[in-house]
């Protein structure tokens, strides 16, 4: 972080206004006329003038608003995780403040400046897509160093020093790729976004050690990428499954499960004794198609409560020190496309 080369007290004398004209003219009080304005925010700019945030918040009163930032809303583990903040956020009387930044790295800077202007008394952040792609950190290590409230969840950047909350991707990852290899399959494929996705990253993970630790030949050919571009994704899975060079897949989302469910029906493939299939990121369409799909549950109302938790103990101890990471059970919820082999059976939930 470049720390400012200025304060309030200087830009007043050097502008010869007050210190309190130099802030409201940075916040854009209607109370300062255009050509003041002005003439504070370029020498703010000259001199690389950056607000402590700290000191903003310590001179105001708790808004009892809390941000959260996430990638997209849509989800069923986004909701749930909103379900789980807001259960902690109503205990205390708090409110929320949600921005949507659909994985894009301006956006999630936009977003950020503007909530921590003053509108919240602390942020929960899942990154965006961009900001981990670009490694371009600026924008959260500011609120790190100003000590302003941040937890992160899901898509976490292991360089910023905060709390953070997620699920044991990788772990569950390994534990299915296994049971679908002890269960007697023997080519085993995985369905992932972008390899720089985090879920993606630690499905991946997880499978290959999986693969590795049980005797199993890593083949790059039965890992499956995918693309934005929802028609080429669903040719792309009906080639793949088509080809009948696997026997089982571990996907990362369950519309990729869905498509390779249909290419296997189509191909007169019966499930799961041709061909086995387990989900994560997602439950209500798999737990309602037919045949009812095997899920990996983030269990992202457990997630968003242990956030919220660790925010609002921020929020009251106003420190930096001891920053914890915590990594929430999933739940694998067998259905008809695979057996679980630790009941030797289908097991429907």
């Amino acid at each position: 972080m470049v720390k400012s080369g200025i304060t309030l007290k200087e830009m007043a004398y050097m502008l010869d206004v007050s210190i309190a004209t130099v802030s409201k003219a940075l916040n854009d009080s209607s109370e300062i006329s255009k050509p003041t304005k002005l003439r504070v925010t370029d020498l703010a700019k000259k001199h690389n003038y950056k607000r402590n945030i700290t000191a903003y918040n310590l001179i105001r009163k708790r808004t009892s608003v809390i941000g959260i930032i996430v990638p997209e809303i849509s989800s069923d583990f986004m909701s749930d995780v909103f379900d789980g903040i807001t259960y902690e956020a109503s205990k205390r009387k708090y409110k929320l403040m949600l921005c949507q930044t659909k994985n894009k790295y301006n956006s999630e800077v936009n977003s950020i400046n503007a909530l921590t202007d003053g509108s919240v008394d602390g942020l929960i952040v899942s990154a965006s897509e961009q900001t981990i792609g670009r490694k371009k950190y600026s924008h959260l290590n500011d609120l790190v160093d100003e000590n302003f409230p941040l937890v992160m969840f899901d898509k976490v950047i292991d360089a910023i020093d905060c709390d953070k909350v997620g699920a044991n991707i990788f772990e569950s990852s390994y534990n299915i790729t296994t049971e679908l290899v002890k269960s007697g399959k023997k080519k085993v494929g995985l369905l992932i976004n972008s390899e720089k996705e985090h879920l993606s990253v630690l499905c991946k993970r997880g499978y290959i050690n999986a693969l590795k630790n049980n005797g199993s030949i890593v083949d790059e050919d039965l890992i499956l990428i995918l693309g934005k571009d929802e028609l080429k994704n669903v040719k792309l899975i009906d080639a793949f499954v088509g080809s009948r060079n696997v026997d089982a897949l571990v996907s990362v989302d369950e519309r990729y499960a869905i498509e390779a469910i249909r290419s296997a029906q189509k191909n007169n493939m019966s499930i799961p004794n041709h061909l086995s299939i387990v989900t994560f990121n997602g439950d209500m369409l798999a737990k309602n198609f037919r045949p009812s799909i095997t899920s990996v549950s983030q269990n992202g109302y457990l997630v968003g409560r242990e956030a919220a938790k660790m925010l609002f103990k921020r929020i009251k101890q106003k420190n930096s020190a001891g920053f914890i990471t915590k990594n929430i059970a999933t739940v694998t919820k067998y259905r008809e496309t695979s057996y679980s082999t630790s009941v030797g059976q289908l097991y429907f939930s």
